[in-house]
């Protein structure tokens, strides 16, 4: 029987909540100053340090899917059957739930106008975009075609991590690590042909390597907190330095300061003693959204949608939007793909494990 790690779980929630915050905080925008770079406000920066700390939600999936799948033996016939059909399910069955939904509420609320149209043709249309993530509303959706892609060449590199030893996948991981420096963080593009190295295969690798290495310094507290200071204050003061269009630079998930970010925070999970034996509440929170995290990541955002134009926003202050907007959105998400994981026929469509 294999040993349950707690501190993937930890991950995975913390992936979660990282992916909702980075939402929360697009939707709540409107809100800033017309001009954030020349405002010094705690608003301003919450909004700065989480639309850069807080973009490694998907970053944190990728390492774990390759923490959990890489360096086992397993047919590439079971390996796909069983994650397509587990990602593809609650994929088809949420994409078609929340473009309903936002059908409905736009079409008995003024206030949500996410769909204007409502014609047949119209409709078919905007419930079809919604899968390619073309629709209002469904942008998260990306992240589906990307995972998928992602699955399709993992068995290519689990044969060749089978019969490598780690150091090769350093090889792999500093090349890597390069191309995320030149490319996706400075904007250049190499003379040389590097494409095989790029995000997100890049962090699937990094997954498994974290997991299995026993370098000294990434196995090592004081280090790993280091790192994750490093990258949120150097993304904080480059972002208030750099801006874009009136707002604070955006830095790609991909780029090598979110990828030391991922880094710290993987090996300080790892090593934490709190997380060796967790207490009853931080681990039943911890598992709940664990268990529930693909289901969540596919229909917070539309629950999101729904609450921003509800909720009496601009009488809460910042501060109270914002935790209002994620606490909302998680809890009744949570509800939801609970529900539907006990609903017969349906558990498989949930997106609960």
């Amino acid at each position: 029987m294999k040993k349950h790690i707690f501190y993937f779980d930890a991950l995975r929630a913390l992936a979660i909540i990282c992916v909702v915050v980075l939402h929360a905080t697009a939707m709540l925008r409107f809100s800033m100053p017309s001009n954030m770079t020349q405002v010094i406000r705690l608003d301003v920066i919450i909004e700065a340090i989480c639309n850069n700390s807080f973009r490694i939600g998907v970053d944190l999936f990728l390492v774990l899917s390759g923490a959990l799948s890489l360096g086992r033996e397993w047919k590439i016939k079971d390996f796909l059957s069983k994650r397509l059909v587990r990602i593809t399910k609650p994929f088809i069955f949420w994409a078609t739930f929340t473009s309903i939904l936002l059908i409905i509420f736009s079409y008995c609320f003024t206030q949500v106008h996410y769909v204007t149209a409502f014609d047949p043709i119209s409709l078919i249309k905007y419930v079809l975009e919604t899968y390619i993530a073309k629709a209002s509303g469904s942008t998260p959706y990306w992240f589906f075609c990307m995972i998928l892609g992602t699955y399709l060449i993992m068995p290519i590199f689990n044969k060749w991590l089978l019969h490598s030893d780690l150091e090769e996948a350093e090889y792999f991981l500093v090349i890597w690590l390069f191309v995320s420096l030149v490319e996706e963080t400075l904007g250049y593009t190499s003379p040389i042909k590097l494409s095989y190295f790029t995000s997100p295969i890049g962090l699937v690798v990094l997954g498994y390597y974290l997991r299995y290495t026993k370098r000294e310094f990434l196995n090592n507290k004081k280090i790993a907190i280091f790192l994750i200071i490093f990258s949120a204050a150097t993304m904080l003061v480059c972002s208030y330095a750099f801006p874009e269009n009136n707002f604070f630079k955006t830095f790609s998930r991909y780029s090598i300061l979110n990828i030391i970010e991922v880094i710290g925070i993987v090996c300080l999970f790892k090593t934490s003693k709190l997380l060796e034996n967790p207490n009853n509440i931080l681990k039943r929170i911890t598992q709940a959204l664990a268990r529930t995290s693909y289901g969540l990541y596919l229909v917070h955002c539309q629950i999101m949608i729904i609450l921003v134009r509800f909720l009496p926003l601009d009488k809460l202050g910042y501060t109270i939007e914002f935790l209002t907007l994620i606490l909302g959105s998680l809890i009744i998400s949570y509800i939801l793909v609970t529900i539907v994981s006990k609903i017969p026929l349906l558990e498989e469509y949930a997106g609960s494990k």
